[in-house]
């Protein structure tokens, strides 16, 4: 008897979480704001949409909605994350034109194409953006996640403030303004002109030209050519 209550025992304990799939009712957008512990993939296509599968317990805690022009994916107020409780929201937009990271979930973008885009991040969650065509480009990292991007555009700005670092280096920039005044280290490239500056411990690199201005105030590397 003890031994097939504790078989029941380690059965039930060994379940796994009870899984769900929950659609919002969501209209145009062309921002997204992803506050929670969730992943979040951004497919670019028709019509918008926003899809979440995962656990029970983290699904009735995950708030999707549009306020605006901006899709926000946040943990509702008052509510807590369940543990290790697991999510993954599917967007699709028509055309995105700006990505914020503000909690421990990534943010993955397959592509972007339009005049201008604005990535960010401020909490612990990676941003990564597998195709950028767009004339301008601002990449930001406050926080300790990452920027990963690539693509083409005529200006890119990227600039590190917390531990986080950008790669931009996949990314065929005409012009390229970078920064590091945290920790975190920025790489990028640029064809024609770049303005690299340093001023924390991180490091900024530009690569592709030597006609840049440079500028070192902390510990880190500032280096262009």
């Amino acid at each position: 008897m003890r031994l097939i209550a504790g078989v029941a025992l380690a059965a039930l304990t060994a379940a796994p979480a009870a899984a769900a799939e929950q659609t919002y009712p969501v209209g145009r957008f062309s921002e997204i704001s992803a506050s929670s512990p969730a992943e979040v993939q951004v497919r670019t296509g028709a019509p918008a949409s926003a899809r979440a599968v995962g656990d029970a317990a983290a699904l009735s805690r995950l708030d999707v909605h549009v306020e605006g022009d901006k899709l926000v994916i946040r943990t509702r107020r008052g509510m807590r994350w369940p543990g290790r409780a697991r999510a993954t929201v599917y967007v699709t937009v028509p055309a995105l034109r700006a990505a914020s990271v503000a909690g421990s979930g990534d943010v993955r973008v397959d592509r972007v194409a339009g005049p201008d885009f604005a990535g960010s991040v401020a909490g612990s969650g990676n941003l990564a953006v597998a195709e950028l065509r767009t004339r301008t480009a601002t990449l930001a990292s406050a926080g300790s996640g990452n920027i990963n991007a690539a693509g083409v555009v005529d200006q890119l700005q990227a600039s590190a403030a917390g531990s986080g670092n950008i790669d931009a280096r996949r990314v065929r920039a005409r012009s390229a303004r970078v920064s590091a005044v945290g920790s975190g280290n920025v790489e990028a490239q640029a064809s024609q002109q770049a303005e690299v500056v340093s001023v924390g411990s991180g490091n900024a690199i530009v690569s592709g030209t030597t006609n840049c201005r440079v500028r070192a105030r902390g510990s880190g590397e500032a280096r262009c050519g």
